[in-house]
């Protein structure tokens, strides 16, 4: 899907950058697609005017021609990842490794770099990475490459589109937070996906949080599209599936380590959430 509009992009930077006690750095317009993630510390990044809290697994996808500043807490300054996507770079320049943060920059402007147009990452999108999912890895990867050396053209062209394709699937997924979305959502969906293994409800995110269950329900809502009893079962079975297609458990212990110990009820529930019973679905993936 990625081969056509994504075809002419590639990785130009990806850098680990450990700022200092209340280290300010400011940037007018960065000329990338860009994706940010917090590895350790807290501190606080402005992006396009907006004030979004940094803490060990917070990213940002940000938008081309990005105002950024990065503010360094003082007593656990954050440690930063970032990659850098050149949408459309022509097949007939070679590729130049940076990005014009400043307006003397001699890339920022240049004809042969631009953008593409991606609707749904148009504006800021910012959430937690799921240390499973394609996206993290991918962005580990990329980031290893260039902390090792710049690698070749054909690689950094290689491994671009793909990426431009995760970062629009977690822009369009439900569990990627829009930017009005609280924090203290995702501290919750945080402290959920950490207990998928227990029996889970409601009123345990509401003890949690602090928040009454109305406020809880209106934000899940409103941000993920769901009631929280709803999402809750479905990151258990999503959970049981991987388990299922990785792991040599009975079904009973699958649903054991999703909290739910009756195997009948775990069959039933995996069997409305997915359509077929856990025994059809392990059945149905095979074994590396």
């Amino acid at each position: 899907m990625h081969a056509a509009r994504f075809q002419d992009a590639v990785v130009v930077y990806a850098n680990i950058a450990q700022l200092g006690p209340r280290q300010r750095i400011e940037h007018s317009r960065v000329e990338s697609r860009m994706l940010l993630w917090c590895r350790a510390g807290r501190g606080m990044v402005i992006a396009n005017g907006q004030r979004c809290p940094m803490e060990p697994g917070r990213y940002l996808i940000l938008p081309w021609g990005h105002q950024i500043a990065y503010r360094a807490s003082e007593d656990d300054p954050f440690l930063l990842a970032g990659i850098h996507i050149i949408p459309r770079h022509s097949r007939d320049k070679a590729v130049t490794y940076g990005v014009a943060h400043r307006p003397e920059d001699p890339l920022r402007g240049v004809a042969w770099r631009g953008d593409v147009a991606l609707p749904s990452l148009r504006t800021l999108k910012q959430g937690m990475l799921d240390p499973a999912s394609p996206l993290t890895h991918l962005a580990q990867y990329v980031l290893g490459l260039f902390v090792r050396g710049t690698p070749p053209e054909w690689l950094a062209r290689q491994l671009a589109p793909p990426l431009l394709e995760e970062l629009v699937l977690a822009a369009q997924q439900r569990s990627v937070y829009s930017p009005e979305a609280p924090l203290a959502l995702e501290r919750i969906v945080q402290y959920a996906q950490t207990r998928l293994a227990f029996p889970l409800s409601l009123s345990d995110l509401v003890t949690f949080s602090g928040l009454s269950p109305s406020t809880v329900g209106r934000m899940f809502r409103k941000h993920l599209r769901t009631t929280p009893v709803v999402w809750i079962q479905r990151q258990k079975m999503q959970l049981a599936g991987n388990l299922l297609r990785t792991r040599r458990l009975t079904i009973a212990e699958v649903g054991e380590h999703v909290g739910i110990p009756d195997p009948y009820y775990f069959s039933k529930c995996f069997h409305k959430h997915t359509g077929s019973s856990p025994r059809d679905y392990r059945r149905a993936r095979h074994w590396l």
